[in-house]
């Protein structure tokens, strides 16, 4: 599914339609206790939000936000899957209000900070956890809580 929708925007959208992200988050609820699963799953769900604000809405709806962040706390000391959710957070909460809603209801701002100091020395988790937080940050939602 991955490598289905990385690259081509028309397949995001035909994927999200037809119930992709949905089935790509029961990955998460079916095999939550292996890292491996959920680190494909969340190269899928990166894929199908990226840049298509229809499946980044989807992936809202769909749980996605909850179901990465929870999958971040159980598997803490894997630093794959930790940059794979990152990068799954990141799309969602690009340019979409809600997901960012869901983000801070779910506690990702928190999990992402916790993943980045126990990966320090990461950098591309680095990275993709600081685009999450720039996202939540400047959202709406922030000044919401102020």
């Amino acid at each position: 599914m991955r490598y289905l929708t990385g690259r081509n925007a028309g397949s995001r959208i035909r994927s999200g339609r037809v119930g992709a992200v949905e089935a790509v988050v029961d990955v998460f609820r079916n095999d939550a206790g292996s890292a491996t699963m959920p680190a494909y799953a969340c190269g899928a769900l990166r894929n199908l939000s990226g840049s298509i604000g229809e499946n980044v809405a989807l992936s809202g709806t769909a749980d996605a936000v909850d179901a990465v962040v929870a999958v971040m706390r159980i598997h803490a000391d894997s630093t794959h899957l930790q940059e794979c959710t990152c990068g799954a957070l990141r799309n969602f909460t690009t340019g979409k209000e809600q997901n960012n809603s869901w983000a801070w209801i779910a506690g990702a701002f928190e999990a992402v900070v916790a993943a980045m100091r126990r990966h320090a020395a990461h950098k591309e988790l680095q990275k993709r956890a600081c685009g999450v937080l720039r996202n939540l940050i400047t959202s709406s939602e922030v000044e919401n809580e102020t």
